[in-house]
């Protein structure tokens, strides 16, 4: 994908379905700012779970996104604190999950919230955690935000492309949460494994109108033919995941597109064929504070209107108001009882668990015994997951070689903080704060050399925020920091 900032040429077939989606008073503005080319603001959207563990980040961030809470336009399209660095992948505090990268539009899931929070407290006597399920999720920008608007829920992320699941770990995994399972499986085997979710955001894979001033190859590839291929898609994606939304569950139905094919046509076929009622929305409220426009069964930011890029959403409702998760609980609990997993111990608002292999891992406390019973229900199907809460470490022996992901857990940069030290049987280890380029080396495995370090394994900081583990063996520094996770461009 490419920032572009040169003029381009539309289609002649894409302006026209643009003016039958919208009229042409609307469609006309748009199809200019499109062809302009600009390039879109840049947004951070700041992890709250590490936010008050971090010291001064530096990050040059200007104003709020006025619809997304805790979402910041970045002036200059740069972030700072060693100076003006050209790219977050130069930004250690990006590496430690302080922040995301995400286009301001995308970031719709903030709207959504308090209305979605409200339906699902509607259930009554369900007695279970819920569990949210984001079914096509890669990169994790949705995931990531869901994990930080609803915190007390089981995020199911998946994503059904396997070389998009393991950029989606990661980022799941700089996040911090431990509520969360990923999984790399198609919408069918989710919607028949008796999984059953109070909420799923369906943000479904489209044309990309919305990325056509960014992305030259969207821009190639689209066409008539392209748009009913997704539309075709999109409706057979959410037919086939629709059995593992509870009765009275939330869909927010999503693309990142203009066309009323693959947007209101799309709802229109959810409600009629699969028995949905659309939420509406404060619309007046919407376009007056956010320039957002209500088009039929749904909301659409346009770059023309707002400082964003192209999004449409529509809120759904399931008919009927039976929680069918008290039902398939029994089927959950048949599933965990024949499971390998087992306590292994607990930590501060962590519980331990192993799978009856050296694989320890760390779940909420609160939520461990649901999480269990998902991950049962799930295999029990032939569905594996990816990722499961925090990995911890591998149990070697009576020691526990630690994990790089538990270095980015939220829980232990709370620990540290609150009580300055970390102890765990089996596993131990030193902080060492690193300054920006000792940082930069580390994400990027060079060679390290640090004075007065501590032998044995390293938590390596930068600005109080977990960035990895190496071991220092006296005479060298083995950097453990995951392969695929490295830092590839350098500044000389």
């Amino acid at each position: 994908m490419d920032n572009r900032n040169s003029a381009i040429v539309l289609k002649e077939e894409f302006k026209t379905l643009l003016k039958n989606s919208f009229g042409a008073d609307i469609a006309l503005p748009l199809i200019e700012v499109v062809e302009e080319g600009a390039k879109a603001p840049v947004c951070v959207r700041l992890n709250n779970n590490k936010l008050p563990f971090a010291e001064e980040s530096g990050l040059e961030i200007g104003r709020q996104v006025a619809w997304s809470k805790g979402t910041y336009y970045v002036e200059g399209g740069k972030v700072s604190g060693n100076g003006q660095l050209p790219s977050f992948t130069l930004d250690p505090l990006f590496h430690a999950g302080l922040y995301y990268v995400q286009d301001a539009s995308s970031t719709y899931l903030s709207i959504a919230a308090p209305v979605v929070s409200e339906l699902l407290d509607d259930f009554d006597g369900c007695g279970q955690a819920p569990c949210i399920l984001d079914l096509c999720a890669a990169p994790g920008g949705k995931s990531t935000h869901l994990l930080s608007l609803f915190p007390n829920s089981i995020l199911l992320s998946n994503e059904a492309i396997p070389k998009r699941v393991m950029p989606l770990c990661d980022n799941i995994a700089k996040w911090g949460n431990s509520n969360v399972i990923v999984t790399n499986s198609d919408a069918a085997s989710l919607g028949r494994s008796g999984l059953s979710c109070r909420l799923i955001v369906a943000d479904v894979p489209c044309s990309g109108e919305g990325m056509l001033r960014k992305s030259e190859e969207a821009l190639k590839q689209w066409s008539p033919n392209l748009v009913a291929e997704c539309a075709a898609l999109q409706r057979q994606i959410v037919s086939d995941i629709w059995p593992a939304l509870e009765d009275g569950g939330v869909m927010l139905y999503s693309t990142c597109t203009y066309n009323h094919i693959e947007n209101s046509d799309n709802v229109a076929f959810i409600c009629k064929e699969l028995g949905a009622e659309e939420i509406v929305l404060d619309s007046e409220y919407l376009k007056r504070e956010y320039n957002i426009l209500r088009v039929e069964h749904g909301y659409q930011f346009l770059p023309s209107l707002l400082e964003g890029e192209g999004q449409f959403f529509s809120i759904l409702r399931k008919k009927g108001g039976a929680c069918l998760g008290a039902s398939r609980g029994g089927a959950n609990r048949r599933a965990a009882k024949n499971t390998d997993i087992k306590n292994y111990s607990n930590f501060s608002d962590l519980q331990l668990f192993n799978k009856g292999s050296a694989e320890l891992f760390a779940l909420p406390a609160h939520l461990g015994e649901p999480m269990l019973k998902l991950y049962a229900l799930l295999a029990a199907k032939g569905i594996t997951a990816k990722m499961f809460g925090t990995a911890v470490g591998e149990i070697k022996g009576s020691k526990i070689i630690p994990a790089a992901d538990f270095a980015l857990s939220a829980t232990l940069a709370k620990e540290l903080k609150d009580s300055g030290n970390f102890s765990l049987k089996g596993l131990s280890f030193a902080t060492y704060s690193l300054d920006y380029k000792c940082a930069i080396d580390y994400l990027a495995k060079e060679k390290i050399t640090l004075s007065l370090a501590p032998q044995g394994y390293l938590l390596f900081k930068y600005k109080n925020l977990g960035l990895g583990f190496a071991n220092n063996v006296g005479n060298r520094i083995n950097n453990l920091y995951p392969n695929q996770r490295r830092i590839r461009t350098l500044l000389r």
